[in-house]
């Protein structure tokens, strides 16, 4: 796990390759945000059962119980950003000048390439060393 400052507050990134690794029913104080480099990241999240494959966006929201656990073998690796609620607040206030409702998102698992790309490259940026 690294940990990058950025002009709106800190950032956890991990960068892991998991094969066995199987994570018990968690959840987490912000959210998080990531990208499935290889294989496929398979959990239980708002009540289904659902796979992120490579290529894949994943998402949790805060507060949302959720499992984690490989589907293939060959387990899986990915990218994440677990980004705290306060620094959401602040990007959206600069946004839009006041404050905003935080954003709810459903889906645990999103097929979009495009954003895929964009989260795989901006987390390989900020995970390189200055």
């Amino acid at each position: 796990m690294a940990r990058v400052e950025t002009g709106l507050g800190t950032i956890d990134l991990m960068h892991a390759h998991y094969v066995t690794q199987v994570f018990a029913p968690h959840f987490h104080e912000g959210y998080c945000l990531g990208v499935i480099e290889q294989g496929a990241l398979g959990f239980r999240y708002m009540g289904e059962q659902v796979v992120a494959p490579a290529g894949a966006v994943n998402l949790a929201v805060p507060g949302e119980v959720h499992t984690g656990q490989a589907v293939h073998s060959a387990g899986w690796t990915y990218r994440m950003f677990y980004l705290p609620v306060d620094l959401l607040v602040s990007a959206a206030a600069q946004l839009y000048g006041e404050s905003a409702a935080l954003p709810f998102i459903r889906a645990g698992v999103l097929f979009d390439a495009d954003l895929a790309r964009r989260i795989h490259r901006l987390h390989r940026t900020m995970a390189l060393p200055e």
